[in-house]
């Protein structure tokens, strides 16, 4: 997205962000200020005093007290990160206060304007964005190699929290997986790792001689994403940009639900992360984890890479499959330019 906005003459861009080792800071353009702005108070002095005609972020929250708006904003975007829904894993209001939402796929634009109405909200005006992360992820995985490793490779990467996949089931869950005699990567989400530390330091300890089951902790890297021919997972994003991207299998491990909106049910619409799971692999419940190598070991059988545009299932959940970086910025330069984009008045 940011290199599209280069293409925009006569427009500064700075990128901020709170990470001491956000790839943006040393990968983009020196036409990009960049800046580290890290957490706590001096992020909220930053946030509190900015000075744009757009602020686009991933961030949800905007409003809350470690979010704080600022007055010389002229408009706020948020880019959906992640293909979930808005109305269970995040809090309630998380979006409410944004102005333009980018959305990945026709759910999120159906639950915005749901909720708008249920609450009589200001209506955002919404864009039929996709997913700019799915989309490098597609041309990544169309040019990876054929292996030439004779067995299969099984990523495990699920969410984070306390119901989370490795923080519940980690141990039973990888050795089950061992027993295909396929590969096995456990890939622990970045939160795990800072919230989770003893669990994961366990968990590494458990299976530090095992020689199918290794782990990886660098999580800037696609390297494993692109190499499996499975994906094993709970309540992640990542699950769906897996699927989407590389046409592969998902096997979701059916644990406690991933919940921040106690009150999501009152949208009275299915969360998109619920709704989809059989039709992009299976579901295997915690009971039934004897079942999970002959499940793994069908679904890899399965396995074939497809890319977005040949997926009935992509194409039928993701918005401008494979462009969604010159969606972004048309709609950045109607704002600059008109202070406004098209509102979608039918929800999808």
């Amino acid at each position: 997205m940011i290199l599209a906005l280069l293409e925009l003459p006569g427009e500064s861009i700075t990128f901020l962000t709170s990470s001491l080792d956000d790839p943006g800071l040393t990968e983009l353009s020196p036409d990009v200020t960049k800046l580290r702005i890290g957490h706590g108070v001096l992020r909220r002095i930053v946030l509190h005093s900015l000075n744009a005609t757009v602020v686009i972020t991933s961030t949800p929250d905007l409003g809350k007290s470690y979010f704080p708006k600022s007055r010389q904003v002229g408009h706020y975007v948020y880019v959906h990160h992640s293909l979930i829904s808005t109305h269970m894993a995040y809090h309630a209001d998380a979006f409410d206060h944004f102005d333009v939402i980018f959305c990945a796929g026709p759910h999120h634009c159906i639950e915005t304007r749901t909720r708008e109405g249920r609450h009589g909200l200001r209506k955002k005006m919404l864009v039929r964005h996709g997913s700019g992360r799915i989309d490098g992820m597609a041309r990544m995985a169309a040019v990876q190699p054929v292996s030439t490793v004779e067995k299969s490779t099984i990523l495990v990467a699920p969410s984070w929290g306390r119901q989370g996949l490795f923080e519940t089931m980690g141990a039973p869950v990888l050795s089950a997986l061992a027993e295909t005699g396929h590969n096995v990567i456990a890939r622990p989400h970045p939160e795990s790792i800072k919230r989770s530390p003893k669990v994961l330091a366990a968990l590494v300890r458990a299976f530090d001689d095992h020689p199918r089951v290794q782990f990886d902790l660098e999580s800037p890297s696609m390297a494993s994403f692109l190499s499996a021919q499975l994906l094993v997972s709970d309540w992640s994003g990542a699950a769906f940009e897996f699927a989407f991207a590389t046409g592969r299998p998902v096997l979701f491990w059916d644990g406690p639900l991933k919940c921040r909106n106690p009150d999501f049910r009152e949208l009275i619409l299915e969360p998109f992360e619920i709704a989809v799971r059989e039709e992009l692999g299976a579901v295997f419940a915690p009971e039934n984890i004897a079942e999970l190598p002959r499940t793994a070991a069908s679904l890899i059988k399965t396995s074939v890479f497809k890319p977005p545009s040949d997926n009935a299932s992509a194409k039928r959940h993701l918005f401008n499959i494979g462009g969604s970086a010159g969606v972004a910025r048309a709609a950045v330069v109607s704002l600059l330019q008109h202070g406004m984009v098209d509102e979608i008045e039918d929800g999808a």
